[in-house]
């Protein structure tokens, strides 16, 4: 009987082994799979192709004229955090273009004019993003300069998302994800 039962054990443990090596070779292929499609996504937008794609979905999501100067993604050389770098940003909102003169006058200089930046750059954790939680790196605006103007109370440059589509399914409240930020800076 005690033979029938140590014969057992090693099958037993054997089995075990195989199977948490095979799970563990699952998830290696996966982080790298994960790691390659990064890398090449990376690797095909370059800044020359980033930037038009970055200011057209904008432009086309939001009421206002985006300008960008540049936008590079890095990710090989600061694995694990993909990083993002953004030269001269300049965001005109599009809700005071239609004021006839009489209103316009009590505007003030630029007042289309929402945002502008010199440069940003930040970094989000991709393994952390995979575990469902928010990692942004070392974020940086240089020189912001933010002109927020309200007209009337329905009017103002600052109301540039346009409203989404009322929706009609009912959804449950969720959390929000842990999100951690590691340094902000506004500089100049």
């Amino acid at each position: 009987m005690e033979d029938k039962e140590k014969a057992e054990t090693p099958k037993r443990s054997g089995f075990f082994k195989k199977l948490a090596k095979t799970i563990m070779w699952f998830v290696i292929g996966i982080v790298l799979l994960i790691t390659l499609l990064l890398g090449g996504v990376v690797w095909v937008l370059t800044p020359e192709r980033l930037t038009p794609i970055v200011e057209q979905y904008a432009n086309e999501f939001l009421d206002a004229q985006v300008e960008i100067g540049r936008v590079e993604l890095t990710f090989w050389e600061t694995f694990p955090q993909l990083k993002v770098d953004v030269d001269s940003v300049t965001i005109v909102s599009d809700n005071f273009k239609e004021l006839d003169d009489s209103h316009r006058v009590l505007l003030p200089a630029n007042a289309d004019t929402l945002l502008s930046l010199t440069h940003f750059h930040g970094g989000v954790g991709v393994t952390a993003l995979m575990a469902g939680k928010i990692e942004v790196y070392e974020v940086e605006l240089r020189e912001p300069m933010i002109n927020l103007v309200q007209l009337d109370d329905s009017l103002s440059n600052f109301d540039i998302i346009p409203p989404s589509a009322p929706d009609t399914t009912t959804s449950s409240v969720s959390s929000l994800p842990e999100i951690a930020i590691d340094r902000f800076i506004i500089a100049d």
